[in-house]
């Protein structure tokens, strides 16, 4: 492997690295940002039972099910 290949291969890794680095940065922004406008909304009981239990009840508006709204990203609203 010569130098100018040895370089671009450098190049390459920096890239994805870099790349690696600001997913991580944006997801954890986004994470920072969310927190205190989800917190504004919710009610006193909402909020203290996320905090405490890392998740909320609410109640839907036209069915009148209770749903439970867990921390996390995927799967997290389901019907109690």
């Amino acid at each position: 492997m010569d130098g100018l290949q040895l370089l671009a291969l450098f190049a390459a890794v920096a890239v994805v690295i870099v790349v690696i680095l600001m997913t991580f940065i944006m997801d954890y922004w986004s994470e920072y940002r969310a927190r205190p406008l989800l917190e504004a909304w919710l009610s006193p009981v909402q909020l203290e039972q996320l905090r405490t239990s890392g998740y909320f009840d609410v109640i839907g508006s036209d069915s009148g099910k209770i749903y439970r709204v867990r921390q996390g990203r995927l799967m997290n609203v389901g019907s109690r």
